[in-house]
């Protein structure tokens, strides 16, 4: 596998073998921005390696990684689906997009050579549309990663879609790619080769779904991107984190959305759980209805609409245009309490750009994402960054964001190892930086996953929701460097330890058996670590500094009022001490992201240099 570099204005290119194939997926797409010195806009990688790729259990995981139009800091965003197996048979563990062309291209990496194509008769044209137009020109099975009329504008809230409906979910990644002037990335179809050994522990893997709750959860219908429903105060973020439970949510139970799954292929090449479902997708192509965890969260709970099936045309429309759900629904949310309370009216009377919203129209919401979607610069603020359109709509207070980054609907009161974790997270609130507090709280988790938490941190007795003691700090402390471990080799978090069907046995054992390197699980956490430091590195050149690490007032200013979790909020005293000692545990310094001699971060500095030695 190679590191590949593509500069998007000349055509030249550059193959590199990368000699180091358990440094995958994020901590080489960061190792690779951490070398980028050239003038001009930031590099867009796309990373696999490692696990990546191969048509196996948890092998469907990808990440784009860029500078953030939101946050101006580093910015990853992992992609499920074909990209994956896409990069592998390119046999590219990382392609580096780089340069500027002053009209729109694409890339194809298709051929034996990469080929920079003329793309102005796709400009224009949404997701949906260039990604019809390719399949046109392309073999109909291509990976196909596009923009639409947002990421051609350079727009903040723009999203990368792949394959019409796996798309990047934060950071603002398809801005990223116009800034270069990439309209869209071809590449060729992936290879479903495997081995008997892999076959076999993806087997093993699917016959122990059924007693996983979770697991399975996500395999069967209605899958893993429904699970909003009555009872979860201080979990799911309601009506912009402003009510503990959003009305009309006994509308959006598991039951009304089954008679909208749309039968399809396996959404991960070769993984038996599916998670990510494709349902009705309205006018827009059949593929634009695959649901993630996001989409439907946002759109009932945090929006308050009714209607279950508009928020699948809410999640279809933000692929068909290339938005970001999240970054749509953190200004609609903003809009929303901001009208509620007068605010936005007051800021903005007497202007022709006005913009209003509430809380459950969904006319009005809809209204506004297809606008939104033909136009991007109708966005107040014009950039699609979340601080400029709340300067513009007197929002300022009622936009929910960390860095500059949109929240997803995880409610910090109830979840604080996990609000901690998204406050610290070096590329935005992430909602799966680490396992969330919910599965170690006996009261409502499986006893399995805190048998199985054991080893990361978690007492015998569980971890109750709403707390932030340091046996809570301590678990997210070894359950980050889990999951950044397992990003950092390509391994998909929604098969993994501690709480799916894969163990840690298992995980070195796909290490091994794709990368050739037999690898010790103490390395997978090491290379955790690494991951880490280099995306605070990166924000430490790029400006992004600890003062961006805290979590919105509200959350440590008004408690959850009912249910179970009634009283909880984030006390300052304790969020300053759990923010403290992981700083303290991995060597963040307020300086640098850690030393480059801790954890042989310095070795893998020197590799990545060596790829442009002789250039």
């Amino acid at each position: 596998m190679d590191v590949l570099k593509v500069d998007v204005a000349t055509g030249q290119w550059r193959r590199t073998p990368w000699d180091h194939p358990t440094v995958a997926n994020g901590l080489l797409a960061g190792l690779l921005l951490d070398a980028w010195r050239r003038p001009g806009p930031a590099p867009v990688v796309l990373a696999g390696g490692g696990v990546s790729g191969h048509p196996v259990v948890a092998g469907s995981t990808a990440v784009v990684c860029s500078r953030s139009p939101q946050s101006d800091g580093v910015a990853e965003a992992r992609v499920e689906g074909r990209l994956a197996g896409g990069l592998r048979a390119a046999g590219a563990a990382a392609v580096v997009l780089d340069g500027h062309s002053v009209e729109p291209v694409v890339v194809s990496l298709t051929g034996s050579e990469p080929a920079i194509l003329d793309a102005r008769e796709l400009s224009g044209m949404d997701a949906a549309a260039t990604t019809n137009a390719l399949k046109e020109r392309f073999t109909a099975d291509c990976v196909i990663g596009v923009t639409g009329l947002a990421g051609e504008q350079c727009s903040a809230m723009a999203s990368i879609v792949f394959d019409y409906g796996f798309s990047t979910q934060t950071g603002g990644m398809g801005g990223a790619l116009g800034r270069l002037g990439v309209k869209a990335l071809v590449l060729p179809p992936p290879a479903g080769d495997t081995t008997f050994e892999l076959t076999a522990l993806t087997a093993g893997y699917a016959r122990r779904i059924d007693s996983n709750p979770l697991a399975r959860s996500q395999r069967d219908a209605p899958g893993f991107g429904v699970w909003v429903e009555p009872g979860l105060a201080g979990y799911l973020g309601a009506m912009n984190f402003t009510a503990d439970q959003a009305p009309h949510i006994e509308e959006q139970s598991g039951d009304v959305y089954r008679s909208w799954v749309d039968e399809a292929g396996p959404s991960c090449p070769g993984c038996p759980q599916n998670c990510i479902k494709r349902y009705s997708a309205g006018d827009s192509h059949p593929e634009c209805g695959r649901l993630h965890q996001l989409a439907l969260p946002v759109w009932a709970s945090q929006l308050g609409m009714p209607n279950p099936g508009s928020g699948l045309s809410f999640n279809a429309d933000c692929h068909r245009y290339g938005l970001e759900h999240l970054a749509v629904g953190a200004m609609l949310g903003a809009l929303a309490e901001a009208d509620a309370s007068g605010t936005t009216r007051a800021a903005t009377k007497g202007t022709a750009s006005r913009v209003t919203m509430s809380f459950g129209d969904n006319a009005s919401a809809q209204a506004l994402v297809t606008q939104w979607g033909n136009d991007p610069r109708a966005v107040p603020g014009t950039s699609g960054r979340l601080d400029d359109f709340a300067i513009v709509t007197g929002c300022t207070d009622t936009m929910m964001s960390i860095k500059g980054m949109p929240m997803p609907p995880i409610d910090p009161r109830g979840s604080q190892g996990l609000g901690v974790a998204m406050a610290l997270n070096p590329t935005g609130p992430h909602y799966d930086v680490v396992e969330h507090d919910i599965d170690f709280d006996l009261e409502v988790a499986w006893p399995r996953h805190v048998a199985r938490g054991r080893a990361y941190g978690v007492p015998a007795s569980g971890l109750r929701m709403g707390t932030l003691d340091t046996a809570r700090v301590q678990s997210v402390i070894q359950l980050w460097q889990l999951w950044s471990g397992l990003d950092a080799l390509g391994v998909c978090l929604f098969a993994s330890p501690p709480t799916r069907e894969l163990d840690e046995q298992q995980v070195t054992t796909l290490a091994s058996r794709t990368t050739g390197v037999d690898l010790a699980f103490d390395q997978v956490l090491r290379h955790g670590r690494q991951r880490l430091a280099v995306q605070r590195r990166l924000n430490h050149r790029w400006g992004v500094g600890e003062s961006t690490e805290r979590l919105p007032d509200r959350f440590h200013e008004q408690p959850v009022r009912t249910g179970r979790l009634s009283g909880a909020v984030v006390d300052r005293g304790d969020f300053r001490n759990a923010v403290r000692a992981i700083r303290e545990h991995f060597g963040w310094g307020d300086a640098v992201g850690g030393s480059e001699e801790r954890d042989g971060l310095a070795d893998l500095v020197a590799a990545v240099a060596t790829l442009d030695a002789d250039r």
